[in-house]
């Protein structure tokens, strides 16, 4: 007995050793993986024989990295894989209804295919037709029906799986603006509104050259414009949740988009991300809300960094009801928030309290930790740049003998906060207002008193009292909150 013990004791032992020996790190991570989620968002866009399919990746990966998608057409089940949406799916039957689902395929295997696209019938169009027509959502529109003498279109789109989606040849756009110039093209969804300029074509940075790369022409591309209602993905609500834990969403969480397709193939070359000038977005509020909220904001979700950013809006009202709109060079995830942010150096007594109180919650500024600001605390010349580039959108250079990592004086100040008001309004006049109340403005350098003169003018900066303007004296945090509220105010970026 005692043999037949220690033999069964060996074994055990040469069974650890070689299980410890085959499940090495890689095989102990994909063993422990599951398959990844159903992606999200899944629309198609028929073609000659073909379908483009574009879609979101899941949730939830399963905790192994996705290494590619599968794409299934019915009827018929043809099939195409890809590493990244979109897919395209050949071998169609022109004239036929085909829906299409996706699945996800990591090392554990293939994950549960999506819910089902909306529903598309490949055709063949000649090249003449191809090249002229707009298709909006599935409807085919002559380009000859939309008068851009006007001065806008609405383009009312019916969402599929939470997609709303127009496409327009880059070459119509272009011949609508040779007409009129501001002319743009309201693209309308249940959940929100992307008013595309008719110069779109030319607030595309680096489009000449990604065409003149591949050979192409503005008569070879179309643009996709999409509209994706995100407000019950995982990822945007875990965002929202650790960087804005004090927001409570008014309205949906609207993905703005735009992609460059190639007309004769149907493949996305390209996606526009930023634009040389703001665009305009508009999100619906609720029906019920009559009056907005005094802490609210809009924020712009930076994918990159998995955390929502500050984006200038106003509120206004259209036939009744509230709309955020958003001014902004950049496409994204967009929600508007109600968002109460108090700190406790900062009581309803301080003299700056409105404006950082108003500043903060649309997140424009933030603490300093522990629940403070830190309002008394200088501001270098270096924080500020980049305080301002997050507020307005714009690179102002530190200049005029400011010290990126010295604290900043209100002089250094009038200067940059007028760069970049000149940035944004390029025709902004000079000032002419009288500066002579201030005993001490011989004391300003002269590189800054135009600076100043404008800043005093639109109402952006005043003295530190009556008479006196303290050009030498520091930038605090409280005074930077101010100036920059005011700023945004003085451009119309947020309410007033």
């Amino acid at each position: 007995m005692r043999e037949m013990w220690k033999m069964r004791k060996y074994a055990m032992v040469l069974m650890a050793l070689a299980l410890t020996i085959i499940l090495t790190p890689d095989t102990v991570t994909a063993a422990s993986a599951a398959v990844p989620g159903s992606p999200m968002g899944v629309t198609a866009a028929a073609g000659d024989g073909q379908a483009t399919v574009s879609f979101s990746p899941p949730a939830s990966d399963g905790g192994s990295a996705i290494t590619g998608y599968i794409v299934t057409a019915s009827p018929g089940g043809a099939a195409a894989t890809g590493t990244a949406s979109p897919i395209t799916v050949n071998g169609l039957t022109n004239g036929t209804d085909y829906t299409f689902t996706v699945a996800a395929v990591n090392a554990a295997g293939t994950g549960a295919a999506s819910m089902a696209s909306n529903s598309v019938k490949p055709f063949a169009v000649p090249p003449s037709i191809d090249d002229s027509f707009i298709n909006m959502g599935g409807i085919l529109v002559y380009p000859d029906s939309i008068d851009p003498e006007k001065p806008s279109i609405t383009m009312e789109v019916k969402p599929a799986q939470g997609v709303a989606y127009v496409s327009i040849p880059a070459d119509i756009l272009q011949s609508y603006a040779e007409r009129n110039a501001d002319f743009f093209m309201e693209i309308r969804a249940p959940y929100g509104s992307y008013r595309l300029p008719a110069r779109l074509p030319s607030l595309i940075p680096g489009l000449s050259e990604l065409l003149k790369a591949q050979s192409l022409s503005m008569e070879d591309i179309r643009f996709r414009i999409t509209l994706t209602d995100k407000s019950s993905y995982p990822s945007i609500q875990s965002a929202l949740t650790e960087g804005l834990p004090n927001a409570q969403p008014i309205g949906p969480a609207v993905d703005f988009g735009i992609e460059i397709v190639r007309i004769e193939t149907g493949q996305v070359i390209g996606h526009v991300d930023t634009f040389k000038e703001p665009v305009i977005r508009l999100i619906p509020l609720p029906s019920d809300l009559t009056a907005m909220p005094e802490r609210w904001g809009v924020f712009r979700y930076d994918e990159a960094n998995q955390r929502f950013d500050f984006v200038p809006a106003r509120a206004i009202q259209i036939d009744g009801f509230w709309h955020a709109l958003i001014n902004s060079n950049t496409n994204s995830v967009y929600v508007a928030a109600d968002n109460a942010v108090s700190f406790s150096d900062v009581p309803s007594s301080h003299w700056a309290y409105s404006a950082i109180d108003l500043a903060a919650s649309k997140g424009l500024v933030a603490g300093v930790g522990g629940g403070r600001f830190a309002p008394s605390q200088p501001v270098t010349g270096a924080e500020f740049a980049a305080m301002l580039k997050r507020a307005i959108g714009v690179e102002v250079l530190i200049g005029n003998g400011a010290a990126s990592d010295q604290p900043l004086t209100r002089e250094e100040m009038a200067s940059m906060l007028a760069a970049a008001v000149r940035s944004v309004q390029p025709q902004t006049a000079p000032a002419s207002v009288s500066l002579d109340a201030y005993k001490d403005i011989a004391a300003v350098s002269l590189d800054h008193l135009a600076d100043i003169q404008l800043m005093i003018e639109l109402g952006i900066m005043t003295g530190s009292s009556a008479d006196t303007f303290d050009p030498k004296g520091v930038t605090t945090r409280a005074q930077a909150a101010i100036v920059f509220v005011r700023t945004l105010q003085a451009l119309e970026l947020i309410d007033g």
